[in-house]
């Protein structure tokens, strides 16, 4: 898996070592909607990680909590040139975000990539 901290450029290059495309990972990504890391409605599967990436909600100087939404590694996806527009377009589009994600995680699932998928 990668690092929590990684930047942008180790993150493309992790998953790129395991055949993924910038696209494939920005997608793949937005699992993390799931879960306790401030991305909208912990069991609801939807675009609002992309919706928040776009917000930025981690740099509000108003919030006490703004650090604990995300991790450091979602945190980089927006400032990333390669990355950005894959976010603003499942942040528009959440069918888009649905089918991208769907073929990107049949890929994982159908690699059995070591520490990621069985």
């Amino acid at each position: 898996m990668p690092g929590e901290n990684f930047s942008a450029e180790q993150l493309k290059a992790n998953f790129a070592e395991k055949g993924f495309s910038a696209q494939e990972m920005v997608a793949l990504s937005g699992a993390h909607t799931l879960g306790s890391k401030g991305f909208g409605d912990p069991t609801r599967f939807d675009n609002e990680y992309y919706l928040a990436l776009l917000r930025r909600p981690w740099n509000n100087p108003n919030d006490s909590m703004a650090s604990m939404i995300g991790l450091p590694s979602d945190h980089v996806l927006p400032d990333d040139p390669e990355c950005l527009p894959y976010i603003q377009r499942y942040a528009e589009d959440q069918d888009a975000f649905f089918a991208d994600f769907s073929k990107a995680y049949i890929k994982l699932t159908s690699l059995g990539v070591p520490g990621w998928a069985a």
